[in-house]
């Protein structure tokens, strides 16, 4: 049992300690596959974090409640999966964003205004620009890593 090896190390210390990377997936992306190349790498960043770590706060016996902290495993992500999950959220909102401009769009009834469309345009835009840099973010941060990796 790691309590008796090392009594003094917390269980959240330990299952920090352990915590790995995935294997680098960086490729080169053309620039309109991006989002696809983003959303696959990404999610499986979010994933592979969440797995391990249920898996290490098991065999070093941390109790969680899934219940009532679903996300008690986000303060064991490294940071370029924290990245990630940054970029997977600025991805959700653009993909809202997109799909009311769509609906609005496709209205018959009554069409929106140009400026109604131009305001929903102008938020994509500003969700499009978050949304490429957290890509940006979480590549820089997986390139350092695999940099020390190879280090």
């Amino acid at each position: 049992m790691p309590d008796t090896i090392a009594p003094n190390v917390s269980r959240e210390t330990l299952i920090a300690a352990d915590r790995t990377a995935l294997p680098s997936h960086e490729i080169d992306v053309a620039a309109d596959s991006v989002r696809a190349w983003a959303v696959a790498a990404c999610t499986a960043e979010v994933e592979h974090a969440e797995r391990e770590t249920r898996l290490l706060a098991l065999r070093h016996g941390l109790p969680h409640d899934d219940y009532l902290h679903p996300d008690w495993h986000g303060r064991f992500r490294l940071p370029h999966e924290a990245k990630a999950g940054t970029a997977l959220v600025w991805l959700l909102h653009l993909q809202t964003e997109e799909r009311l401009i769509a609906e609005t769009r496709l209205q018959t009834r009554e069409p929106a205004s140009a400026e109604y469309m131009a305001k929903l345009e102008a938020r994509r835009a500003k969700l499009q620009t978050g949304f490429d840099h957290a890509v940006e973010d979480y590549r820089e941060g997986r390139r350092a890593l695999d940099q020390r990796r190879a280090a």
